[in-house]
């Protein structure tokens, strides 16, 4: 029969043994949470790694001489051509699926006289002078004027007489008239001049 003694000895033997496990269970319990928290972070470093690789910049290698003649030439050509449709082309029109391009359209095309009474003629301006009528799509109203040539936007050829005085040529709608300037750009009309000259502007 065990006596009190060991009862006491039994009891505090279980509660040992009891601690002894309960502690090693919470060391191991940590141990495997350290390891996989360690294993965790290794994975995201490499994929920070991996993205910090994928963009690195690549500098790209300098043109030798050739090949800087060559680019500086190409860029100069596509400048040039790009001048010499700017007059003529309009802008795209992006109310299509397929995209086309809209162009001014010459209406007319006939050679008028430039009547002058005691103004004898500037050097700039030729006695006969070669005058297009055309259509913009974007409804520009004006004109470019050179010594040999006018183009017209707006008005019709037939609606108009050209007049030479004081150095100067002049633009006859009816009874109105607009002074014209030797330009190699497009010019609008005066708005005075459109207002008096309503009826007969397209």
């Amino acid at each position: 029969m065990l006596t009190q003694k060991k009862k006491q000895h039994i009891l505090f033997f279980a509660l040992g043994l009891f601690c002894g496990i309960l502690l090693s269970a919470i060391v191991a319990y940590f141990s495997i949470i350290k390891q996989f928290t360690k294993t965790q972070i290794e994975k995201i470093d490499n994929i920070y790694s991996f993205k910090e690789k994928d963009s690195i910049a690549i500098t790209p290698s300098p043109l030798n001489k050739t090949q800087q003649k060559n680019t500086t030439k190409n860029k100069k050509t596509e400048t040039e051509s790009s001048n010499d449709i700017t007059d003529y082309i309009s802008p795209i029109d992006s109310t299509d699926e397929d995209f086309e391009i809209q162009s001014d359209r010459l209406i007319q095309k006939t050679t008028m006289i430039v009547h002058h009474q005691n103004d004898s003629l500037s050097k700039d301006i030729s006695e006969e002078i070669t005058v297009e009528q055309w259509e913009s799509p974007m409804q520009f109203i004006g004109y470019k004027l050179n010594k040999n040539t006018l183009i017209l936007y707006g008005l019709e050829i037939a609606d108009i007489d050209l007049f030479f005085e004081k150095k100067t040529l002049f633009l006859i709608v009816g009874k109105n008239k607009v002074a014209l300037q030797n330009n190699n750009t497009f010019l609008h009309f005066p708005t005075e001049f459109l207002k008096q000259n309503i009826e007969v502007i397209e």
